[in-house]
């Protein structure tokens, strides 16, 4: 790899320099302390979260999968537009009691993301 970026770097191309480096991965640190923004005001008669931060894979069964240690899930949505993934979703429960406990899964893991987990309005409202 390092021939051919010594070979290419500063050469033409389509009327412009080509500049080359190496990439490097991205360092991670395991710190999830940008997920602890304060929670929002919880609505009167909750009974939903937003989940944000999700793989653009994630799908709706894996999401209610995530959170059914939380309670029963009525729905999962994630949501995307034309098509295309958004990187959030919302869970509804049956019961209100249920997310008291999902909003405490912030910083925990989707597909090997972290989430950020907060209250949402109730998805028929």
């Amino acid at each position: 790899m390092q021939e051919a970026i010594d070979q290419l770097n500063g050469k033409e191309l389509m009327g412009r320099y080509l500049d080359l480096k190496v990439s490097t991965a991205k360092k991670t640190t395991g710190d999830t302390s940008h997920f602890a923004k304060a929670l929002s005001q919880k609505p009167e008669m909750c009974r939903t979260v937003g989940v944000f931060n999700l793989r653009w894979a994630t799908t709706e069964e894996e999401l209610a999968g995530h959170f059914q240690e939380c309670g029963e899930v009525f729905a999962a949505r994630v949501v995307s537009k034309n098509g295309r993934p958004q990187g959030f979703g919302f869970v509804e429960f049956v019961g209100m009691d249920s997310v008291d406990k999902a909003v405490k899964l912030t910083g925990s893991s989707i597909g090997g993301r972290p989430i950020r987990v907060d209250y949402a309005e109730n998805l028929d409202s």
